[in-house]
């Protein structure tokens, strides 16, 4: 009966454990269930957030930018116009001496400042009979240019606004804007304004576009007028214009793409000036503007990623037990009780090292971080004493020893082994090297004196027992065995 109880209680027992083990395992199945809701809770606001900050971010540039680029095609509207007042005064005095076109056209060019690089007069066989400031005292043809030969095959009285042009003397960049001078409905000649591209370069820069970010004025046949950055190297050079040239495309409207001259990801605005046949085009990096924005991002989703290694974490310490704790503990406490038995019990020598370096990473030291019994007894070093302390400090010297071989063993992680003879202690040492952690190695020493001594000894002793008649041996001893051995003569 006493044995059935025990059964009965046993299996009592037995089926609390099961029911409390399955209890268990329903909490831990609704917490994961919870934890996956509130996990995907998490990342679905995260996604949102950071998708709505990216749309923000950017409907903030594109107002910008569709703002600025209103004001830059404003600018050059007015400037164009400008110039093109100045060209049909120009024109109405062509017939007149230098001195009185000099005198009509200095109002337009205080007025347009810094703006005019040049003013001609082109008659219709293309020979510059007017030019300022370089004046027109030798014979220069411009009938090959593209401003002359724009209105030499059309009668239509309009503004010509040309490709930039290289100057052939000065080398200097300009833009070409020019209007034909027509006598009885006839080509008679072209007066022309060319205009410095830094003029625009300056106001463009004005705006403050950022790193990466560019203001161009493009033509429609694609060559870069101007670009607030790096002007040198892009202008004239000739790109797509789409999709603002394209057939049918608005006068103005925005657009993303990498840009086609330097790989920059641009957010851009345009307005198209179609009686000029030019576009001003304004694009800030869309990097460096949305930088803010996705620096919030990342601050997001690091926090969300830290929120859900939390939650994982929980979950995982719920999932382990304490007998799995103890058990891992045990087993960690007998594996550093079998090191430490090891550590302690080995008849050589061993010292664990970290390297010290300078501020430019060279080795200038190293640092005793722990040595064994066998380290006291062999060197007569107190492991207390040296333990935590430079090499310099322990061994009182100015240089720590054999610094180069450890530096390389720690750089390489090939082991090696020296042989040394510590003169204070009069013993020999075979010390082993090798690297187990990044910046740290580790020295195994043994002495080796008196095999040293009996290999002296023996070395003697053949000799000894050499004829006599050959010439005397020499012997191989090392200095500290050498007194020892001299009683042992060769016969």
């Amino acid at each position: 009966m006493a044995g059935l109880k025990t059964d009965q209680y046993q299996n009592q027992a037995m089926d609390k454990l099961e029911d409390a083990s399955a209890a268990r395992r329903r909490l831990v199945q609704r917490f994961y269930l919870f934890l996956a809701l509130c996990l995907g809770t998490l990342w679905a606001s995260v996604v949102w957030i950071n998708r709505q900050s990216e749309q923000q971010g950017l409907e903030d540039v594109r107002r910008e930018t569709a703002a600025l680029a209103l004001l830059f095609a404003t600018h050059a509207d007015i400037t164009f116009r400008t110039v093109d007042l100045a060209l049909k005064e120009l024109r109405s005095y062509s017939d007149s001496p230098p001195e009185v076109i000099s005198q009509v056209i200095a109002p337009h060019q205080e007025l347009l400042a810094k703006a005019v690089l040049q003013t001609a007069i082109v008659d219709a066989q293309g020979m510059v009979t007017y030019s300022t400031p370089i004046s027109a005292s030798q014979p220069t043809y411009a009938g090959d240019r593209g401003f002359f030969t724009a209105h030499q095959n059309g009668n239509q009285d309009l503004l010509f606004v040309g490709r930039p042009v290289k100057g052939r003397v000065s080398s200097m960049w300009s833009i070409h804007l020019s209007r034909p001078i027509l006598k009885d409905g006839q080509f008679a000649g072209v007066v022309l304004i060319a205009l410095n591209p830094d003029y625009f370069v300056n106001f463009y820069q004005s705006a403050g576009l950022g790193h990466g970010g560019a203001a161009r004025m493009i033509r429609d046949t694609g060559e870069v007028m101007v670009r607030s950055s790096e002007q040198d190297k892009y202008i004239g050079k000739v790109i797509k214009p789409s999709p603002y040239a394209d057939p049918g495309a608005p006068l103005q409207g925005s657009f993303r793409r990498r840009a086609q001259v330097d790989g920059v990801d641009r957010l851009s605005s345009y307005h198209r000036l179609a009686q000029y046949g030019v576009t001003v085009v304004i694009g800030p990096s869309v990097d460096e503007r949305l930088a803010t924005v996705r620096a919030y991002q990342r601050q997001l989703i690091v926090a969300a990623i830290l929120i859900s290694l939390l939650a994982i974490l929980i979950s995982w310490l719920l999932r382990r037990s304490m007998l799995r704790a103890d058990v891992t503990h045990l087993a960690i406490e007998q594996s550093e009780r079998k090191f430490r038995l090891l550590f302690e019990t080995m008849s050589e020598g061993v010292a664990l090292h970290r390297l010290v370096k300078d501020a430019r990473g060279r080795p200038v030291n190293y640092e005793i971080v722990g040595v064994n019994p066998a380290f006291e007894r062999q060197t007569g070093f107190d492991r207390r004493a040296v333990s935590g302390k430079l090499a310099t400090e322990a061994y009182a010297v100015a240089e720590p020893p054999f610094l180069d071989i450890y530096a390389e063993v720690v750089c390489s992680g090939k082991p090696t082994y020296i042989e040394h003879r510590f003169e204070p202690l009069k013993k020999d040492f075979v010390i082993q090297v090798f690297s187990p952690d990044p910046d740290h190695f580790a020295t195994v020493f043994a002495d080796v004196t008196q095999e040293k001594y009996m290999q002296a000894l023996r070395d003697a002793d053949h000799c000894r027992r050499r004829s006599k008649s050959e010439p005397p041996c020499r012997l191989n001893i090392e200095p500290g065995v050498e007194a020892d051995v001299s009683r042992v003569g060769c016969g």
